[in-house]
Formats: C-alpha cells, sequence, structure tokens
C-alpha cells in the first residue's frame, strides 16, 4: 500500500507531538535520534490513586496497600509511514510489573491501532486505566520469566521482588509525605 501524500505525515507527526508536549509538559522529553527524527519519551504519573492498591508479595506472605506508584515511561518512535500505514514504535519501561504483565500489555495496545489513525494518546490513556484498574493488588513473586520483546524494559529479575517491594513501599512514604507537606491543615488551638 503506497502513501497518498508523503509530506503530510510528518505535519501529522508535528501536530500529535505539539498535543502531547501541551499535555505532557516537563514530561515530554525529546530524544536525538538521527535514525528517527520523532522520537521521545513520555512520562506517566501515577501518583495519586484514586484506590488503594494491595501490594502483595507471595514468597514472603506480606503485604501492604499504596496510594501511589512510580510513573512509567513510553518511548515512541514515529515511523515515516505513521498513521496511514504502520504504528509508531514504542517502548514501555517499567521495574515493577514482570514480564508476563508487560507482554499482555503491549500485546493489547498493539490490537488497538488502526491504519490512519493516530494512537499515542489513546495508549497513555489504557496504560492509566490499566494502572488505575488492576483489581485493586498488585502481585509481586519471585517468578523469573525470559521473555524478551522490544516492546517493553524491566529489570524486575535484576532487582528481584523483594527489593521491587521495599522500594515500592518508600516510594509510597515518600509521596504521601509530599502529599501531606503540601495539603492545608486545620489544627484547632483550645
Amino acid at each position: 500500500m503506497e502513501c497518498k501524500d508523503k509530506d503530510l505525515i510528518p505535519a501529522e507527526h508535528e501536530e500529535e507531538i505539539l498535543v502531547l508536549k501541551s499535555i505532557f509538559n516537563e514530561d515530554f522529553l525529546s530524544i536525538d535520534n538521527e535514525n528517527h527524527p520523532s522520537t521521545f519519551d513520555l512520562i506517566i504519573h501515577f501518583d495519586s490513586l484514586p484506590k488503594k492498591i494491595l501490594l502483595i508479595h507471595e514468597e514472603y506472605n506480606t503485604s501492604t496497600e499504596l496510594s501511589h506508584l512510580p510513573p512509567i515511561t513510553l518511548r515512541i518512535i514515529y515511523k515515516q509511514t505513521y498513521p496511514e500505514i504502520d504504528p509508531p514504535l514504542y517502548c514501555i519501561s517499567c521495574d515493577y510489573l514482570t514480564c508476563d504483565q508487560l507482554l499482555l500489555l503491549v500485546n493489547q495496545m498493539d490490537r488497538m491501532w488502526k491504519s490512519g489513525e493516530v494512537i499515542v494518546y489513546t495508549w497513555i490513556e489504557f496504560l492509566k486505566d490499566y494502572f488505575y484498574n488492576m483489581n485493586n493488588q498488585l502481585i509481586l513473586s519471585s517468578i523469573e520469566s525470559s521473555i524478551n520483546d522490544q516492546r517493553f524494559l524491566t529489570n524486575y529479575n535484576k532487582i528481584g521482588s523483594k527489593r521491587i517491594y521495599e522500594q515500592l513501599i518508600e516510594y509510597n512514604r515518600i509521596q504521601d509525605q509530599l502529599e501531606f507537606e503540601q495539603t492545608n491543615h486545620i489544627c484547632p488551638i483550645w
């Protein structure tokens, strides 16, 4: 299939990039890439989850509640043929999801793309929905996976589930403290 007007594709890239920059501000990071000039990272935050998530470590039989999850990074690389023929290339970076969990996410993202339509913002909303509605629990286990997929990066196996559990608790504690410090509190004096 031949692209009708190749001059429109870069304009469509620029239009989508302008929209994403206006939404993400400092969380939109342009990446210098000679082979793909339209390459950027989007930092997607999940700081204030609508419901607490139960963080469970299966092996150690421990659990705690979280109100905050660390952000993930979504790297986007526009192909010259996006959006008319091909979707953009992408890579999700997240160290607290397993390879199996990430594989499910990227497979769903692939199925969402339709020829001729911009997709990046739809993917972002899908990822946010996933994290905001993850059945109110995040289960960590020591099961290692050897899945190698260019659509995601994770250090889950290297860091280890026990350390990830500790990091998520610490991140949540820091975010709770920041939230507390930024909120006005009434302190009645009698």
